[in-house]
């Protein structure tokens, strides 16, 4: 009786002990993000006697300039390339040089924040080892209290801090004389150098086929250095985007140039006696437009490349196809695109430099909010 009853001792004993979560010694040993709904929701947030917290480098250095997709042409207002930049140290234009694998005309410019970036709440979870893919609602605001109780009393200088800035090239026009692919980017800062791979950084004459002409005018002619959120499906707005007819016309479509899809339009009409139509344009369908009438654009897009990554840089235009009915030309009109993954800069460096998996926080946390 007495063994039996020792054995059931040793048992709940054994069952206690595995429902304590056991901190992390170090990020490397963090889990990693898997699908959410794999496994049950991390109810509980245990935060570790002493924060494991980032420890980054007095020398470290990086150009976020992963899933890069950018064309420069002879038709474009905006020639700059914009990459943010993550520093140990503040920096300036003349620490930092830049070369790339082809032999083109640009100018560098360095743009940096005066005070240094905090670590952020997301990011310090993540470090104490909430997995944000398998993480319940109360896990969350249980690390959150726990990240504000950390910045209250941890000592200034204890805490970790990234500087942040945007790397800016500017194209001349020599640049853009001949179609130029740039695969390599290559960035010295005081004296040591460091080589990215570009995904798909492209120099043009002509972005696209159709000449613009004068039947719509457009007053959006560019939108420069537009945020990208963080999402699972790859979406991104443009506009409102307010064009006038200048004669009777019809507009035939919308597309994009780097074959995004697009995935609603949604416009406001203002007729000549000031009426105003609020509607969906299936592009499917010609819209027609009189001489005088205005039309207020904001569309909805799609690409899968944006889709599960915190870095992202584009540059491409919205291509309006239209049809001057008097004369049957055909015309374009069209808004340069400019786009920039913005991220707090410790979520970034936690995922690239320590393998941690931020990206499930957008994804699969906040995502679980929505209705």
């Amino acid at each position: 009786m007495k063994q039996r009853l020792l054995l059931f001792l040793m048992a709940i004993c054994v069952l206690l002990a595995g429902c304590v979560s056991t901190p992390f010694a170090s990020p490397t040993q963090a889990p990693q993000g898997t699908t959410a709904g794999a496994q049950a929701p991390q109810a509980i947030f245990q935060m570790p006697s002493v924060p494991i917290l980032p420890e980054v480098p007095a020398d470290y250095f990086a150009i976020l300039c992963e899933n890069s997709e950018i064309t420069i042409s002879g038709q474009s207002f905006m020639r700059d390339i914009r990459y943010q930049i993550l520093s140990a140290s503040p920096l300036t234009g003349e620490t930092l040089e830049v070369s790339f694998d082809q032999q083109v005309p640009f100018r560098v410019f360095v743009e940096m924040a005066e005070e240094p970036s905090i670590l952020d709440a997301v990011s310090f979870a993540a470090y104490q080892g909430l997995s944000w893919a398998e993480c319940a609602r109360d896990a969350g605001n249980a690390a959150f209290s726990a990240y504000r109780e950390w910045r209250e009393s941890a000592p200034e200088e204890e805490q970790p801090k990234l500087y942040t800035g945007v790397l800016l090239i500017r194209f001349e026009e020599g640049a853009l004389a001949q179609d130029t692919v740039l695969h390599t980017m290559q960035v010295t800062v005081g004296g040591k150098a460091y080589t990215y791979e570009l995904d798909n950084v492209r120099l043009v004459p002509q972005l696209f086929e159709k000449q613009e002409g004068d039947g719509l005018w457009n007053r959006e002619a560019a939108e420069s250095d537009r945020n990208l959120d963080v999402g699972s499906e790859g979406g991104f707005s443009c506009g409102p985007m307010i064009l006038t007819a200048q004669e009777d016309v019809t507009l035939d479509g919308l597309r994009f140039t780097n074959g995004s899809q697009v995935y609603k339009v949604q416009y406001t009409q203002t007729l000549p006696d000031g009426q105003m139509v609020d509607t969906l344009w299936d592009i499917s369908q010609p819209l027609e437009l009189a001489a005088g009438e205005e039309v207020t654009f904001s569309v909805e897009g799609r690409q899968d490349s944006l889709a599960d990554s915190l870095q992202a840089t584009r540059q491409f235009a919205l291509l309006i196809d239209y049809t001057n009915r008097a004369t049957g030309e055909q015309g374009v009109s069209y808004t340069e695109l400019n786009y920039r993954r913005r991220c707090e800069p410790f979520q970034t460096y936690a995922q690239l430099e320590d393998g941690l998996d931020i990206l499930s926080y957008y994804t699969a946390y906040i995502a679980g909010e929505e209705p």
